[in-house]
């Protein structure tokens, strides 16, 4: 086993973790609060552990407002709404993620060698997003909610009739369908989508085996949503064995495929776990000294 190629898998999945971080903090921004990174990284970190034991990313609009309001004195409102945009932001880039991947996967499967592939599945990655998102945001806000109806009844009560206008209208007011804005957190979260698959592609070859980066791509982001629209907590066995399926058929022993995919769950939880922890009494700590003096 070559352990660098371990270590440099946990060192991009704590990056991973810093850039969605960066990502909701800029969210956060735009809506006029101004966001310490330190308190954003608690907020998503911790936000993320309730995600694994919620189905479908329900933990986090319930544990990030109250984290805002402890270690930044975020009002909750601005929170549960920054959280329903980003959930709904990368769920829609997802689900177009997801059609692509679905075609690019039957090249794998029916062996059709397309040369600089990648290339392509980028460009239409892109065109496709401006020219939905960017271009006509109104059929986005239309789609993101008709996923009201998946909330837990206490958030649906107070997401009918005037509070759904409310929300469109709170869009409009901090202009986050602006096209400068919407460009640069796709920006981030393309930085996210294309620096994730690294890290199954380092534990692999910690292992010897071989996998190409496109093919880790398509292993990864196939399994990551297949998982998330399960409805289950932390797409637990199903990203699992969907990802160690799809190695074992790629060529990788069983033996090797299963101790990826164990090593790879337990590396991607350990940034939530650690950054979120020790953020959170950072934090505190900070604030109270601060009150202190």
């Amino acid at each position: 086993m070559r352990y660098s190629f371990l270590i440099f898998a946990q060192i991009l999945a704590f990056l991973c973790s810093m850039i969605l971080a960066y990502k909701l903090k800029i969210i956060l921004n735009y809506m006029q609060e101004n966001v310490n990174f330190s308190v954003a990284l608690a907020i998503q970190t911790i936000g993320q552990i309730s995600s694994y034991l919620t189905p479908l990313n329900l933990g986090v609009i319930v544990i990030r407002p109250l984290i805002g309001k402890k270690l930044g004195n975020i009002s909750p409102r601005k929170v549960i709404f920054a959280t329903l945009f980003d959930q709904w932001f990368e769920l829609f880039i997802q689900l177009i993620l997801f059609l692509l991947l679905l075609i690019s996967g039957m090249t794998l499967i029916l062996n059709i060698q397309i040369e600089y592939n990648w290339i392509y599945f980028l460009f239409l990655f892109l065109t496709l997003f401006f020219a939905v998102i960017v271009s006509k945001p109104e059929p986005f806000i239309k789609f993101a909610l008709k996923f009201i109806p998946l909330l837990p009844s206490f958030f649906k009560k107070r997401l009918k009739g005037e509070n759904v206008l409310l929300i469109v209208e709170k869009v409009k007011e901090y202009q986050l369908f602006n096209k400068n804005k919407l460009s640069y957190l796709f920006f981030l979260y393309l930085i996210f989508i294309l620096l994730y698959p690294t890290i199954l592609l380092a534990l692999v070859k910690s292992f010897n085996a071989h996998l190409t980066y496109f093919t880790s791509f398509i292993l990864i982001w196939l399994s990551y949503i297949l998982g998330r629209v399960s409805g289950i907590p932390g797409g637990y066995g199903v990203r699992d064995l969907s990802l160690g399926a799809m190695l074992i058929l790629q060529g990788v022993e069983s033996t090797t495929a299963i101790l990826v995919v164990s090593i790879y769950r337990i590396i991607t939880l350990i940034p939530s776990f650690a950054l979120g922890i020790s953020f959170y009494f950072y934090n505190k700590y900070y604030s109270s000294a601060s009150q202190v003096q």
